[in-house]
């Protein structure tokens, strides 16, 4: 539930699946586009595909105020009933896939727009020296 720890040969869980933080963590989702395995302080959300594009799962969960369902005042915690509780909105697929096309577009040009600004920061740096 805090990120990477280590690699391993087997998996637990399947490539695009949302880790959701058991323990501390709570309200960071992490989208996993490659099997993983995962450990004992976090959920991992197994969207069914046919209902719910994993991209989209993603997203709604970054929105979402898991903090409410909190059970610790110390370490923040949720428990599995609490999740299976969540009613989301699901819209229809087509609308899903259209959500996702623009989120990883925009992802992409915010991506090239870090590149080129990085870019003139080093030109900006060796005019100045």
């Amino acid at each position: 539930s805090a990120g990477v720890m280590g690699y391993g040969n087997k998996k637990l869980c399947e490539h695009d699946t949302i880790i959701l933080g058991r323990k501390g963590n709570i309200d960071k989702p992490i989208y996993m586009n490659e099997d993983y395995w995962i450990v004992d302080t976090a959920f991992c959300l197994l969207p069914k595909r046919d209902i719910i594009h994993p991209v989209y799962l993603y997203y709604w969960c970054k929105q979402f105020d898991f903090q409410k369902l909190n059970k610790q005042a110390v370490l923040p915690s949720l428990t599995r009933s609490d999740l299976e509780q969540i009613e989301i909105q699901v819209p229809k697929m087509e609308d899903q896939m259209m959500f996702v096309e623009v989120v990883q577009q925009a992802d992409k040009s915010k991506f090239e727009l870090k590149q080129a600004i990085e870019k003139i920061d080093k030109v900006m740096r060796a005019l100045m020296q």
